[in-house]
């Protein structure tokens, strides 16, 4: 380890109190996105005011990006309709270090949370117990946001000889059904670096690919009746279509483990005393880079024709389906993304050395292993529309994300805030 990695991780070392507040603050401002489903959903805005007066004491200059409204068409992608984007503007900083003589680092992570009205306790005390932070965020992906901005603060500090810009994106709509529209914006603007490293995902993971995912809404109608007397039930029609689901499930867990089909919500009726005349269920369909067709907005196409026949096939076989078929409605499809998608294999060779080694060097363990995200994420906006060598290298704990116990560990933020700082040291030598 040189001098000036020494000096980065002693800086960060003495700011970890610091660290702790400030995963704290940021866990205690509600970002639920606002189509989270929760009653009164805050967005966005509170979070990003909060982190730019931060990336400006960090030394960053900062502006406000708006989402166009059409940012899917722009982008070649299906996403969800009818998202209004008042108030939710990412957030960008500039940090410049030496002569700025070098091409950008991109760093990026989203500032929007999932709901918390399954939470289990307060979900915004930002209660700390020891090495733990608790609430909605601390780990998916505040803490990779505070990292982020404490890499840069340590670089600083430590007077790196660097001579480049780096820029962060701390992005709108990732959750909840989004789809990664804020990330979108930000490529379709030109904010874009040589290399990029994403502030989302686990500790210890360091991805390079992800997997592509697929959101259906299904409807089915019965028909309404007294409940002591009878009509056509859509919960029993509801049923049908979901067996369809677990049927895909079932081949999907044969062919290709661990792309799950998740049926998310199902809901059907208006009260016992009524026989339900409208169901209706959601589901998210994980699919694998070699499933992945460049068809612009179905890149899922694959699977999402194997559903539609599955579904078919079962309402052909149930005489009120036959006449009354289930409505399949595609809300989004978000491509998968592998390493080989990047425009210079060399830069991402590169990349991916320097963040295991930067990480091996802050942690004390092997150079960790390399893979795919087992899920979507941004990263693979900025790779296949930013058209960049992308680096996921996230600061959560583990199987916390969307649980209903969220927290993260003070030491994960640290780390990754000194395995990012070294990262951006390793790529900025000649």
């Amino acid at each position: 380890m040189t001098d000036i990695e020494s000096a980065v991780q002693a800086y960060l070392d003495r700011r970890t109190e610091r660290i702790a507040d400030t995963l704290a603050q940021l866990v205690r401002i509600p970002t639920v996105n606002p189509y989270s489903g929760d009653p009164h959903p805050a967005g966005e805005a509170e979070g990003q005011r909060f982190f730019r007066e931060l990336m400006r004491d960090a030394g960053g200059e900062t502006e406000f990006l708006s989402v166009p409204a059409d940012v899917y068409r722009q982008s070649g992608i299906l996403g969800p309709r009818e998202r209004v984007w008042n108030g939710r503007e990412n957030l960008l900083g500039r940090f410049a270090f030496g002569d700025e003589g070098r091409p950008a680092i991109l760093l990026n992570g989203h500032m929007d949370t999932i709901g918390v009205s399954d939470f289990d306790g307060e979900p915004f005390t930002g209660l700390r117990d020891g090495d733990i932070i608790h609430g909605r965020g601390a780990s998916d992906c505040k803490g990779g946001l505070v990292a982020g901005l404490f890499a840069l603060e340590a670089l600083r500090a430590a007077e790196a000889p660097l001579n480049c810009t780096v820029l962060f994106e701390s992005v709108v709509d990732e959750e909840c059904n989004g789809g990664g529209a804020g990330t979108l914006a930000c490529c379709l603007a030109g904010i874009l670096g040589r290399y990029c490293i994403v502030l989302d995902g686990m500790y210890g993971e360091l991805y390079t690919g992800c997997q592509g995912v697929a959101t259906v809404e299904i409807t089915v109608r019965g028909r309404a009746g007294h409940g002591s007397l009878g009509g056509v039930s859509a919960v029993e029609k509801l049923l049908v279509v979901k067996r369809a689901l677990d049927q895909l499930s079932a081949e999907r867990a044969r062919e290709y483990p661990g792309y799950h089909v998740n049926v998310g919500v199902l809901r059907a009726g208006l009260a016992p005393w009524v026989v339900p005349s409208h169901g209706w269920l959601t589901a998210n369909i994980n699919y694998p880079l070699e499933e992945r067709r460049d068809d612009l907005g179905r890149h899922g196409a694959v699977v999402r024709e194997r559903l539609e026949t599955l579904i078919a096939e079962a309402c052909h076989e149930d005489d009120w389906l036959r006449a009354h078929p289930a409505e399949v409605v595609w809300v989004k499809d978000l491509p998968p993304f592998g390493i080989d998608d990047t425009p210079c294999r060399a830069d991402s060779d590169r990349l991916v050395a320097a963040a295991q080694g930067a990480f091996a060097a802050v942690t004390g363990q092997a150079r960790p292993a390399i893979g795919d995200l087992h899920a979507w994420g941004d990263a693979a906006h900025l790779a296949r529309t930013g058209n960049m060598p992308v680096l996921g290298m996230g600061a959560g704990e583990p199987g916390t994300a969307h649980s209903a116990t969220e927290y993260n560990l003070i030491s994960n933020v640290r780390n990754i805030a000194a395995a990012v700082a070294l990262t951006i040291l390793r790529l900025n030598e000649p």
